[in-house]
C-alpha cells in the first residue's frame, strides 16, 4: 500500500478539508426505520468507522461510492452533522494511485 503522507496519520484537516485513509464498505444501517438499507463507511486503519456520502450521489444509491466498496482509500471532504461529506477520491491498490 502506499503511504499517502508519512506525517498525516490516518486524519488531516487544512482549510476545514479532513483526509481520511481507510476502506470503504457498506453494511445494514437505521434498521426498523424508513432509512433503512446498506449505508457506505469508511473502516480507518485507526479501526473507527466513519458514515460517509459523496457530494453530488444520490443518498440511497451512493454510485460513486459503490465503485470503491472493497479498496483502500484516501478521501478529502468535511464533515457535516456526522458524516463525512466526500469531495474528491484517491484508491490505491498495490502502491499505485488509480484515481
Amino acid at each position: 500500500m502506499k503511504n499517502f503522507d508519512s506525517n498525516m496519520g490516518n486524519c488531516e484537516s487544512k482549510r476545514n478539508q479532513v483526509i481520511l485513509q481507510g476502506t470503504v464498505v457498506f453494511r445494514q444501517s437505521d434498521s426498523g426505520s424508513k432509512n433503512e438499507g446498506l449505508k457506505p463507511f469508511l473502516y480507518c486503519n485507526d479501526n473507527s468507522i466513519v458514515p460517509l456520502f459523496k457530494k453530488g450521489d444520490n443518498p440511497f444509491e451512493n454510485d460513486s461510492l459503490k465503485k470503491i466498496e472493497g479498496l483502500n482509500v484516501v478521501l478529502f471532504g468535511s464533515f457535516h452533522n456526522k458524516v463525512f461529506e466526500v469531495s474528491d477520491i484517491k484508491a490505491i491498490v498495490d502502491n499505485s494511485e488509480i484515481f
